[in-house]
Formats: structure tokens, C-alpha cells, sequence
């Protein structure tokens, strides 16, 4: 009986921490969402890392809903080739699981304001509107970035 007292008893606090918890996350995510510039509408910088990946998942599988939204990132700048375009790509590395083998990216085009792109593995801030072009039957969305911050 004492055992099963226990372990009400610490399944209960376990219970209050966790509402502790996701309270701060809760308001982790309202501070996410805060005009800070009064020109950005989702800043994924001000962000926990799995409200964060959370976030990006979702704006990269809904990305029709984000059209026109000023969106705030940070990561590792990359680049590559595409074959089909015949043109390069710039992506923003938010995310690399343990392995570094897997992560989260988007797509960027940075505006004629913006400094150049920096180097391969570079750790960068980038600020835009999330927009969208078509090659052949793809669809690709892309953040147009106006400001770009080497870290």
C-alpha cells in the first residue's frame, strides 16, 4: 500500500509539473507570434526548438495558409544545383536530427538589397514573405528574403 502512495504521489506532481511546463510553452509561443518589428508576423528565432521544428513542419506541409506572411528564420546557409531549373538554390538549415544526415530547410531568394550569399555552412538570419513559383508540374515555396544577417 505504501508503494502504491508513492507512486500517487509522484505521479501527481509529475502531473502539476507538466502543467507548469507547457504553460511556459504556451507562452513561448505567444512571444513567438509578438510584433517585435512590427513588420514580422512569424518569428521562428524567438522559438523553442520543437515549437520551432514544429512550426517550420507545419508551414513547410500548409505552406498555401503562409503565403504573403513576413516570416523570421535562422540557420546554416546552403546551397546546390538544380538540374531541372538549370539554376541554383539557396536554403536555410534550420534542423539537423542527431546524425546530421536529416533536417529541416527552406528555400530562400535573397532581394537586391541583401548582401551576398556567404559561404556554404555560414550561420545565417534570414527575414522575408514566404511566396511560391512553378517549375514544370512542381510547386516551390520560398521565403523573399529582404534581409539577410550573416551570425
Amino acid at each position: 500500500m505504501k508503494a502504491f502512495k508513492r507512486i500517487v504521489s509522484l505521479l501527481t506532481v509529475l502531473a502539476v509539473l507538466f502543467c507548469f511546463v507547457s504553460c511556459g510553452e504556451e507562452a513561448a509561443r505567444e512571444d513567438a507570434h509578438e510584433d517585435t518589428s512590427s513588420t514580422v508576423d512569424i518569428d521562428l528565432t524567438k522559438m523553442n526548438m520543437q515549437i520551432r521544428d514544429a512550426y517550420l513542419c507545419d508551414i513547410l506541409n500548409n505552406s498555401e495558409q503562409y503565403l504573403g506572411k513576413r516570416i523570421r528564420v535562422a540557420g546554416v546557409y546552403q546551397n546546390g544545383y538544380d538540374d531541372k531549373m538549370q539554376d541554383y538554390f539557396h536554403i536555410c538549415y534550420v534542423y539537423y536530427d542527431a546524425t546530421l544526415c536529416c533536417g529541416l530547410s527552406v528555400e530562400f531568394i535573397k532581394g537586391n538589397d541583401t548582401p551576398d550569399y556567404p559561404e556554404r555552412g555560414t550561420d545565417i538570419e534570414i527575414e522575408g514573405v514566404l511566396g511560391k513559383y512553378d517549375v514544370v508540374d512542381e510547386t516551390f515555396y520560398y521565403i523573399a528574403a529582404d534581409s539577410m544577417k550573416v551570425k
